[in-house]
């Protein structure tokens, strides 16, 4: 990939409006296969952090003229999943195909990689520290320098041409994570929640590519796409059982570089949306509901 821009919490955007966090990545498609991994941690996870976390800084500059600013011209494969920790004050995300996650620190521009062994298609905080993150083979708990811990939950798919993509945490601390078909030939992908007990629940299913999942900010509306359909839908989210209801389009989109990626709620409620191959940040305004009279 070419490289991960962000606008930074609390950085103007071109609509006058301030936002937490939104990250957008220009992504080059490459392709890497791993092998599922076993009940305890590869060799590699186990090591202490120095061997394989690297440390990178950042431009003073950036050479493009964009309301954006690049803070991290890292050239990553493909950049994803951006979490801002208010705790921190440094920004999470994930090189899917490093593979690794990564910790950078807008204060001082350094960007931490903690190598993964295999594909890390998202991640989660902990309440408790340290992260949980969707490897190829399943759910993993890992300590805050990206060691892993214990796996705690099996992929729900076959990982020789599956694995997990887009996700993040509901209001209530749930983590949802969407994988995807690799070989896109069949509708054989599905949005999944992983609650604290580590029990997995089907949400949503026959999808190629699971993406763009976010919340409004009262955490009654969740929002998903299914990236190769072009349409972004927007769900009534339960709170109590956590389970999306009442799809309806959001957005609809039609031209051949306007696939909607990864995507961020904004404190007023606005749905941001990356469009892969389109080389867009998309805003869509979302209307307050209104009386009948």
């Amino acid at each position: 990939g070419e490289f991960l821009a962000a606008a930074l919490p609390g950085m103007m955007l071109p609509d006058g409006r301030r936002v937490h966090a939104v990250a957008a990545g220009a992504i080059a498609s490459r392709k890497k296969t791993d092998g599922p991994a076993g009940q305890a941690p590869p060799a590699r996870a186990r090591q202490a952090p120095c061997p394989f976390a690297k440390t990178y800084m950042s431009p003073s500059t950036s050479p493009v003229a964009s309301p954006f600013r690049c803070v991290l011209d890292l050239r990553a494969s493909l950049g994803e999943c951006p979490v801002w920790s208010v705790a921190e004050q440094v920004l999470y995300w994930v090189d899917i195909n490093a593979p690794s996650l990564n910790r950078f620190d807008p204060a001082t521009g350094r960007n931490t990689a903690m190598a993964m062994p295999e594909s890390i298609g998202c991640f989660a905080l902990r309440r408790a520290g340290g992260f949980v993150v969707a490897l190829r083979s399943g759910f993993w708990l890992a300590r805050r320098d990206g060691t892993l811990d214990r796996k705690v939950a099996a992929a729900p798919y076959d990982p020789a041409h599956h694995r997990f993509n887009d996700g993040r945490c509901d209001p209530q601390g749930r983590f949802l994570a969407g994988y995807m078909n690799e070989q896109r030939d069949a509708a054989s992908a599905a949005l999944v929640r992983l609650d604290p007990d580590f029990t997995q629940t089907r949400l949503l299913a026959g999808m190629t590519i699971s993406n763009g999942l976010a919340f409004s900010p009262d955490g009654r509306t969740m929002y998903h796409t299914d990236t190769p359909t072009q349409v972004v839908h927007a769900y009534d989210y339960d709170a109590a059982s956590g389970t999306p209801a009442n799809p309806r389009v959001l957005a609809r989109f039609g031209k051949e570089g306007e696939r909607p990626d990864g995507a961020a709620i904004d404190r007023d409620g606005g749905y941001w949306t990356t469009l892969y191959r389109g080389g867009k940040v998309v805003l869509k305004q979302i209307d307050a509901p209104k009386t009948a009279w």
